[in-house]
């Protein structure tokens, strides 16, 4: 598992491939991210960069809470990844 310090910038990427595993580019692509901010869940959907088969889009995790999980989707036709983590900060990492 890759640790993630809060207020760095997350790249989440994909690659897309048919039920033959072959490439496709699809036509849109999105992240849903889910992290607690302030004490309340919030969900961002933010659109992806289409390169070819492969998929990408940055998060700014300084919004974030660290010690609480942040949930991730991406979706596209011929993509779907999801996954978890935590943030790590310390006392000198000021909280969201």
């Amino acid at each position: 598992m890759t640790d993630f310090v809060r207020g760095s910038a997350i790249t989440f990427r994909a690659t897309c491939k048919n039920a033959l595993g072959a490439s496709i580019t699809p036509d849109q692509a999105t992240l849903s991210i889910s992290y607690v901010l302030n004490g309340v869940r919030v969900v961002d959907t933010i659109p992806m960069q289409i390169d070819g088969d492969t998929v990408s889009a940055a998060w700014d995790s300084s919004v974030a809470s660290d010690t609480m999980p942040v949930i991730w989707h991406i979706r596209a036709a011929g993509c779907a990844k999801d996954g978890s983590f935590v943030l790590s900060a310390s006392a000198a990492n000021p909280s969201a």
